[in-house]
């Protein structure tokens, strides 16, 4: 059974937290995750555009795969975007699209779109 989770980038850091998604209902989004070093949940307000899911699956590594992480798939020898949609997790590129399982292995998470496009703005 896959595991839920999430990562969004910290309102206050710009760092990535990871943990579950909370949507509090109040206009606040946050992820929050149990700290055993501090024996308590800790709730971190997110940057909601942010907010990416675990696809379940790993690359070529052991790195954890997310939505919208930027991954360089070596048998194709092209870069490729994560989504979800239609239920799926699927890898994206020159407006082709398959599905996550086909090329996990085989492939190498290099970044997320968000700092991606950072430093390409940069």
């Amino acid at each position: 059974m896959r595991e839920i989770k999430f990562k969004a980038k910290s309102i206050k850091t710009g760092e990535w937290v990871y943990g579950y998604y909370v949507d509090e209902g109040l206009g606040n989004h946050l992820i929050v995750y149990y700290s055993e070093k501090e024996n308590k949940v800790i709730a971190i307000p997110i940057i909601r555009e942010t907010l990416c899911q675990y696809s379940g699956r790993n690359d070529c590594a052991g790195i954890e795969i997310y939505e919208h992480d930027r991954l360089w798939n070596n048998y194709w020898d092209t870069y490729g975007v994560i989504s979800f949609k239609n239920g799926k997790f699927s890898f994206n590129w020159d407006n082709t699209s398959t599905d996550l399982s086909e090329i996990e292995k085989d492939s190498t998470v290099t970044e997320n779109i968000f700092d991606w496009r950072r430093g390409v703005e940069a």
